[in-house]
């Protein structure tokens, strides 16, 4: 997997290569999920990063404390 970042407007855009079993998976969950005709991907990858960092970050803010 290959990724790169540059700040865009004051947004972080980030691209990513997915591996082609990654990319089944996420399409098949976003359909799954948000139905077919709605397969906003990105939305779904902010998403999930917004997930695993509120998860993470308690996780070492507990560690700290």
């Amino acid at each position: 997997m290959k990724a790169n970042a540059r700040k865009d407007s004051g947004k972080m855009v980030v691209q990513v290569e997915l591996s082609p079993e990654l990319d089944r998976r996420l399409m098949e969950y976003v359909a799954k999920s948000r139905g077919v005709l709605y397969c906003q991907r990105s939305e779904v990858i902010v998403e999930a990063i917004r997930e695993y960092l509120d998860r993470h970050e308690r996780k070492v803010r507990r560690a700290n404390a």
